[in-house]
């Protein structure tokens, strides 16, 4: 999934404040205008406070341009999850499934019953878990790739760009882009360096 700010969770910003050594008014005002900005920001990184912009399953990607399409695409996400036996995700439990709840319960998209915990859900493997059991440090696939010297060809290796947000406030001209690194690997195509041929 790709996310970005939710704007009518924008609206529940807490104002900051500078801290209290700052007496200069111009100096206050800077410091508030980005503290706001940048709790907006990380917005996108929070289930509660986020919406999806983005949603793949399997090989096909939905672009929600808009709240309508994104229950659209949460609904498909659920009708599909019922029929599979397996989804491998990298901190799919971590983000992408609270964030796919949040999202389902915000726009009334019914849920199917699931177990579900921090550290398992049925029919999910997620690959950050298994690759770091004990949350030692976040690395990324791309990382985990290179440290398994697993021979990923380039063209697996993909940063996909969805453009430009819209501006949270009037004043900005430029704001978030929606980039995703995306890594795609079989099975059956990668091995260790050491063992792989060309």
């Amino acid at each position: 999934i790709e996310t970005i700010a939710d704007p009518d969770a924008v609206a529940l910003v807490e104002p900051p404040s500078a801290p209290s050594n700052y007496k200069d008014p111009e100096k206050i005002a800077a410091y508030v205008a980005d503290a706001k900005l940048k709790a907006i920001s990380n917005m996108a990184l929070k289930p509660a406070e986020c919406r999806i912009v983005a949603l793949g399953l399997g090989d096909a990607v939905t672009i929600c341009p808009d709240p309508t399409v994104e229950a659209a695409a949460l609904k498909l996400f659920w009708d599909t999850w019922a029929d599979m036996t397996t989804i491998v995700g990298f901190n799919f439990i971590g983000f992408d499934l609270p964030v796919i709840l949040v999202r389902s319960k915000l726009l009334r998209v019914p849920v199917p019953p699931f177990r579900y915990s921090k550290y398992g859900v049925d029919k999910v493997r997620d690959l950050m878990l298994e690759l770091d059991p004990g949350n030692h440090g976040y690395h990324s696939l791309t990382w985990w790739c290179q440290r398994l010297n697993l021979n990923v060809p380039a063209d697996r290796l993909s940063t996909v760009t969805f453009g430009k947000s819209k501006p949270v406030f009037e004043e900005q001209e430029d704001w978030a882009r929606a980039v995703n690194r995306r890594v795609e690997i079989h099975l059956d195509e990668a091995a260790p360096a050491e063992t792989q041929t060309e």
